[in-house]
């Protein structure tokens, strides 16, 4: 057993890479790859959905892209770090587009 608790804290709180994998999409980043969203003491979890598109931020280039109505699930290059993220209520976006990305310190979960 890797870890006990709720479904919602199991999510949302992963204790290791391994947990955080097997409920979900997950961007695990290592401290120096999560520095430039903000400093972490260790590897993180980064939920697909906890990223956000913004006017300022870190930036990054639109690779590809599901568009699924309600929302798009999007592969971004930040510098060389490849995510997932996941944008509800979509503008128009293709590969090649340049955007912005914010995360809130608190999305980063530390990992064991």
């Amino acid at each position: 057993v890797e870890q006990v608790g709720t479904p919602r804290e199991l999510y949302e709180r992963p204790r290791t890479a391994t947990v955080a994998r097997f409920l979900g999409e997950a961007n695990i980043l290592t401290r120096e790859q999560a520095a430039p969203f903000a400093p972490v003491a260790s590897t993180v979890c980064l939920r697909p959905e906890r990223i956000r598109f913004a006017a300022e931020g870190v930036p990054a280039t639109i690779v590809d892209g599901s568009y699924q109505g309600d929302r798009a699930v999007w592969t971004v290059d930040a510098g060389g770090l490849r995510l997932t993220a996941v944008e509800t209520a979509p503008p128009e976006r293709a590969a090649g587009d340049a955007v912005h990305l914010r995360v809130d310190a608190a999305d980063l979960v530390g990992l064991a």
